[in-house]
């Protein structure tokens, strides 16, 4: 089981929150949060938690310098308005600079019933897992397509110096980054990350396997690898992912087709992708090459010559359990979830009705909260609560329920193949 805690004290407009060292904690104004928290297959990638009391106007764009993944899957704004009434809102993602490459644009229509500070709510925009290429910088400018005013305020930093670092606002959205104006909006963005990367130089044969010892997530999304063939051609290649040993369980297994020039020096990617595969954390993963098709058996795929990358490493042919020790090192891109234990996230939402507890879930969990006035007897306020992921909702909460002061969210251990 899987517990989450919270320390229900007095309670700001803006709950503020920071990571607390291994424990995976996360401290809010006034809330106390410790312990692994699940979520969907679209992992939280960014998350500033900045709180503003009234924000700023729509047409202030913002960006993000290093993008933390390779697609994005939706972004969460705080958005408040000037006049009550509906908004269909629309958010533009670009390349580089804000008149870059339209990556995507997701609408959003947004209902706010009055003009206190407790209108201000999360909407977010999705988008069908944008490919973005990491580190690189995204923008971001936002557009009131229909609503009562033509403008709406989104939540930034309170200060104009201290906010997080990994967003930046500006003055307009003038090409090509317009004027600096803060670090700091209050947004969350969710997709998948590169979990492991390794370089090679030199090709060497199909038929030889490779494996990981510590597979460092909990999905498997895609793997790359960088081939080439002697002979031009069509070829169609499998690439068989198992637990443990060659003859292990078959966690997934894929075919690519593929057009080589003939080349040796050509070192295509190739890339196959999976249903985010579950992958037991640390566990030891092994990887199948097998031609399928293709005009000759002179393909090859990427590996370093010397002083290779030790996460990943390549053995001499695929013969159980694990065949004999080559080298270290495989040109090999792996992209899926990162370890939900490590990436804490959990809000507290102020909406119209109340306070909200709000956390990231993942399909086919259920959930129990459970409070009490210590930390030693919790006692069960709401059980089998389903999994709506990517992010459950439950609220209103009372602050302090017949004395009772603290809370916890327990889920149940995910399965593991």
């Amino acid at each position: 089981m899987k517990h989450l805690w919270l320390a229900n004290t007095a309670v700001g407009a803006g709950a503020q929150r920071a990571a607390t060292g291994n424990l995976c904690g996360l401290l809010l104004v006034g809330w106390a949060l410790f312990g692994p928290i699940p979520k969907a297959s679209a992992e939280v990638l960014l998350a500033c938690p900045e709180a503003s009391a009234t924000g700023d106007w729509s047409d202030r764009g913002f960006y993000v310098p290093h993008y933390p993944g390779v697609t994005l899957d939706s972004a969460r704004l705080e958005l408040s308005a000037h006049q009550v009434g509906s908004y269909l809102v629309s958010l533009t993602v670009r390349s580089n600079t804000y008149d870059g490459p339209i990556l995507g644009i997701a609408t959003n229509t947004i209902t706010f019933t009055n003009l206190t500070t407790a209108q201000h709510q999360l909407a977010t925009f999705a988008f069908p897992s944008l490919p973005i290429v990491n580190s690189g910088r995204i923008c971001f400018s936002i557009t009131v397509l229909s609503g009562p005013y033509p403008l709406i305020l989104y939540a930034t930093a309170p200060s104009f110096t201290n906010g997080c670092s990994e967003v930046v606002q500006t003055d307009g959205t003038v090409a090509p980054l317009d004027t600096f104006r803060r670090n700091g909006v209050t947004l969350v963005l969710s997709g998948q990350r590169v979990l492991l990367s390794c370089s090679g130089v030199g090709g060497d044969l199909y038929a030889r396997g490779f494996y990981i010892p510590q597979y460092p997530g909990v999905t498997l999304a895609s793997a790359a690898l960088k081939m080439s063939a002697t002979v031009a051609g069509i070829y169609e290649i499998a690439l068989t992912v198992l637990s443990n040993a060659y003859n292990g369980p078959i966690l997934a297994a894929k075919t690519n087709k593929v057009q080589f020039s003939g080349s040796g020096s050509e070192r295509l990617s190739v890339s196959w992708t999976f249903p985010s595969t579950p992958i037991q954390k640390y566990g030891r993963v092994c990887f199948r090459l097998s031609l399928i098709a293709g005009p000759s058996s002179a393909v090859y795929y990427d590996v370093p010559i010397t002083n290779g990358c030790p996460e990943v490493i390549q053995t001499q042919g695929t013969t159980p359990p694990l065949d004999m020790f080559r080298r270290n090192g495989v040109d090999l891109v792996i992209v899926g979830e990162n370890d939900p234990a490590t990436d804490l996230r959990l809000n507290i939402v102020r909406q119209p009705a109340g306070l909200y507890l709000q956390w990231n879930s993942l399909v086919a969990r259920t959930y129990t909260l459970e409070t009490n006035a210590s930390l030693q007897l919790f006692a069960p306020v709401q059980s089998g609560i389903a999994a709506t992921a990517p992010t459950n909702t439950l609220g209103p909460l009372s602050l302090a329920p017949l004395g009772q002061q603290f809370y916890r969210l327990v889920q149940s251990s995910a399965p593991v193949p």
